[in-house]
Order: structure tokens, then C-alpha cells, then sequence
């Protein structure tokens, strides 16, 4: 990584959040510290200067002058840890060594004394001695003790927090720097496999970037992503090579039709047959397109904002209906189950191009007279749309490929149609969340379509018919 790409480089960014956040972090946890230990020297303090003034104002010597002079003052050549002033009435001072600035009314106070010459201070700069002064009948006593090992402690405990704030901080910035490092490095390897995507390599996946579930449940949606992606582009890619395959059959038709109308027909009328061919030829290419534009539509969910509940079984019972009549005279037989009281969310036109597609399919692909099932129920909260037959079926290995446009089976080849029909209605089984099932009927085929039921109505259309 350049210098440049590291300054802006989000890596830095984290270092450098990390150390503020961990030293601002650091400063406040010792100054806390600091602020309690210091409190608790000082409440110290004060407790050993009430249990010595008690100490010496224990006996009769508290009322004692002379005698509390002579206690003090013993107490002073011994060394003792509390320095005293012993003032009488008018405020001369009997013993002891506190100036004669101390406080001398009731409670605690403060006065200034000169440091201890012990090579860390010079004598001539003062600290700060705290002192409790107690009234007496003939005068007052002052008990005082140094802050000087208050100070260097307070001292001491700065240093604390300045080195400790600053390891954190380094420390932090080390930590920060290297997530960010580990992450920039993971990053780059999305980059290079988004770049090869988009060389074309649709193929290609994003590796694991770690750091935790949601970084894996964001690799895992834009790899599905691509998945969709790369599946829309290989259809996109049959498409065009199906529509180029199926509508040259036609246009070459039409094109020998009007060669050999040139070369032969002589007559007005010969020339009106070859138009008319001409035009049949040409109403079959548009009709492939405007299956084409359809099926897009409803891929895009155009008609799902007009979506009203419909009757299952009185949807059915229309479709049954129409088609009798066209299968009788073909020669087939058709019947009907309806056993359903329930509503479906959908757009009735389409759930009747789509059962209609599927009646058709099973007409016009018949090599032999078949029996035709349209067939509806519920199952738990679904409700199931069915078209069986006995014909010829499809082949398992076909199965997951017969609803691609232009698809067509061989035996199919040399029926009507352009191989659109189990497109459309994939398409229309899509757009109404529907689970589209294609199965065998031993023998045949078998359609399900699973849908959400909306509710359920009064009273259904529901028998059977041969």
C-alpha cells in the first residue's frame, strides 16, 4: 500500500479513533482514580488529627497548661509524625513548632510550612499542613500534619496517568491499526474478485470477509446476488439465441413464399395468396414478440398493485367451462374437482391465461385422446390449483428446463407454438408467489400451483364432472 493510499486509507482512520477514544478513555479512568485516592489521604488526614488532639486532651492534663505544654513539647523532640502549636489566651505560643499563622479557631484549617530538606525539595518551597485547632479554658491547641507525601503521591499518580493514558493510546493505535490492516486486506480481495465480475467472470464469488456474522450474511446475500445475476444473464444469452433460432424459421419461410410467388405467380390472385402467407408468417413472429413482452412484464410485477381476491373455485370452474367444448371435439375428455371455499390474492385475467396455457398444452400436444383433470383443494393454509393428464408427459432430465422460453420437446416439435406457453406460466406463478410443481402422472403430467389463501368465501362452486 502507497503512502497516500495508507493517509486515506481507513486502517489509519480506525488507528487514530482507536488511540483518541482509548487515551480520552485512559485520562478519565486515572484522573477518577486519582481524584478517590486523594480523597481518602486527606479524610486520613483529618482522622489522625482528631485521634491526637483526643490523645492529648485525654486527662486531667487538658486543663493543665503547664502540663500540656510539657506533653507537647515531649512529643515534639520524639519525632512525631504531627507537628502542635500550644497558644494561651492572648496568643503567645507556649510549645510546639507550627507558626504562629495557624489557625488558631475551632475545626480544620491550613498553613504553609517549608519542605522537608530531603534532596527531592529545596527548603524554601513550602507545602501545605493540615490542622485541627481544639479551644481550651486558658488558651487553644493546634494539631497539624504535612500533605507533603499527599502531594507526592498526587504527583506520582499524574505520572501514572500520563504514561498509562499514552500506553493505551499506543496500544489501542497498534490495535486499531491492525483491524483496520486485516480488513483493508480482506477488502481487497472483494475488490479483485468485484473487478473480475465486472470483466465478465460471472462465475466468480466473493470470499469470506470474517469479522463477524453480519460481514458473512452481507457476502452471502451479494453472492446469491450474483447468482441471480449470472442466472439472468445465461437466460438472457438463450433468449437471444432462441429468438434468433425460432424467428428464422419463419422469415426464411416467408422469404421462399414471396421467391417462388416472383418466380411463378403470374396472376393478381397469386400474388394476394403469397401476401396472405406472407402475413400469417408475419403475425406469427409478432406474436412471438408480444409473448416475449408479456412474459417481461409480469417478471417486472407489472399488475400486482391490481391484485384482488378471487374465487379458487369459480376461477377453475370458468377455465373447465371454455375448454370442454375444445376437448370434446378433439377427442378428449376432461373433468373437474372443486373442493375448495377459500379466496386466492391474484389477477383473475392472468390466473386464467395461466390455466388456460396449461388446458392448451395438454390439447395440443396430445399424440392420442388423453384424460384432462382441473383440479382444486387446500392444503393447510394453501390452496392448490392442479392440471393432470395421460399423455405423453415430460421427462425427468427435461423438467427443470421446460419453462425456459422456447423451450420445446422433441415430440412436441412439430405441434404449434413457439415454446413460450410453461414460460408464461412460470412467469404468472411467479408474480403471485405461487410454487409452481411439475411432476409425473404416471401417466403424464401433473401441474401444481401453490398459492397463499386470502380467506375464504360463503359458498364455492365445488362437484365433480366426468
Amino acid at each position: 500500500m502507497t503512502a497516500p493510499r495508507f493517509l486515506a486509507s481507513s486502517a489509519l482512520r480506525l488507528a487514530t479513533a482507536f488511540a483518541v477514544i482509548f487515551a480520552l478513555g485512559g485520562a478519565l479512568m486515572f484522573g477518577a482514580f486519582q481524584w478517590a485516592v486523594t480523597g481518602y489521604a486527606n479524610a486520613s488526614i483529618e482522622e489522625d488529627l482528631r485521634v491526637e488532639s483526643r490523645v492529648l486532651l485525654a486527662d486531667q492534663a487538658a486543663s493543665d497548661l503547664p502540663g500540656l505544654e510539657r506533653r507537647v513539647s515531649s512529643r515534639t523532640r520524639l519525632g512525631s509524625p504531627f507537628s502542635y502549636a500550644l497558644f494561651d489566651r492572648t496568643g503567645r505560643r507556649l510549645a510546639g513548632e507550627l507558626p504562629l499563622e495557624a489557625p488558631q479557631g475551632p475545626g480544620l484549617g491550613q498553613v504553609a510550612m517549608p519542605a522537608p530538606t530531603d534532596g527531592s525539595a529545596g527548603a524554601d518551597e513550602p507545602i501545605l499542613v493540615r490542622t485541627l485547632a481544639t479551644p481550651l479554658p486558658d488558651g487553644s491547641l493546634v494539631v497539624g500534619k504535612t500533605t507533603y507525601a499527599v502531594h507526592e503521591l498526587q504527583e506520582w499518580m499524574a505520572q501514572i496517568a500520563l504514561w498509562g493514558a499514552a500506553g493505551m493510546a499506543v496500544l489501542a493505535a497498534l490495535g486499531g491499526l491492525t483491524a483496520g490492516l486485516i480488513l483493508a486486506r480482506r477488502l481487497e480481495r472483494v475488490n479483485t474478485a468485484t473487478a473480475r465480475i465486472m470483466q465478465g467472470h460471472l462465475s466468480e464469488r466473493l470470499p469470506p470477509i470474517g469479522l463477524g456474522s453480519e460481514f458473512a450474511a452481507l457476502r452471502d446475500n451479494l453472492n446469491r446476488m450474483l447468482e441471480r445475476l449470472e442466472a439472468s444473464m445465461e437466460a438472457m444469452r438463450h433468449v437471444s439465441s432462441d429468438i434468433a433460432h425460432d424467428l428464422r424459421t419463419p422469415l426464411n419461410r416467408m422469404r421462399q413464399r414471396l421467391e417462388q410467388s416472383r418466380a411463378r405467380s403470374g396472376t393478381v390472385q397469386g400474388l394476394h395468396e403469397a401476401i396472405d402467407h406472407a402475413l400469417t408468417d408475419l403475425d406469427g413472429a409478432l406474436d412471438i414478440f408480444a409473448a416475449l413482452l408479456r412474459i417481461a412484464q409480469i417478471e417486472a410485477g407489472a399488475g400486482r398493485e391490481a391484485f384482488v381476491p378471487v374465487d379458487a373455485s369459480a376461477l377453475i370452474r370458468r377455465v373447465f367451462d371454455a375448454y370442454q367444448p375444445v376437448a370434446d371435439e378433439a377427442g378428449h375428455t376432461m373433468a373437474l374437482l372443486a373442493d375448495s371455499k377459500r379466496l386466492i390474492l391474484g389477477d383473475e385475467d392472468l390466473l386464467i391465461q395461466m390455466l388456460s396455457n396449461l388446458v392448451e398444452n395438454a390439447i395440443v400436444h396430445a399424440d392420442e385422446p388423453v384424460h384432462i383433470i382441473l383440479e382444486v383443494h387446500d392444503e393447510g393454509s394453501r390452496t392448490v390449483l392442479c392440471v393432470r393428464d395421460t399423455g405423453s408427459g415430460i421427462p425427468d432430465e427435461a423438467v427443470s428446463r421446460v419453462t425456459r422460453r422456447f423451450y420445446r420437446l422433441d415430440h412436441s416439435r412439430h405441434s404449434p407454438g413457439a415454446g413460450l406457453g410453461l414460460a408464461l406460466v412460470a412467469a404468472i406463478a411467479s408474480l403471485h408467489n405461487a410454487d409452481l410443481v411439475l411432476g409425473s402422472n404416471r401417466p403424464g403430467l401433473s401441474v401444481r400451483l401453490n398459492f397463499l389463501a386470502a380467506g375464504e368465501v360463503d359458498s364455492a362452486g365445488s362437484g365433480s364432472e366426468p
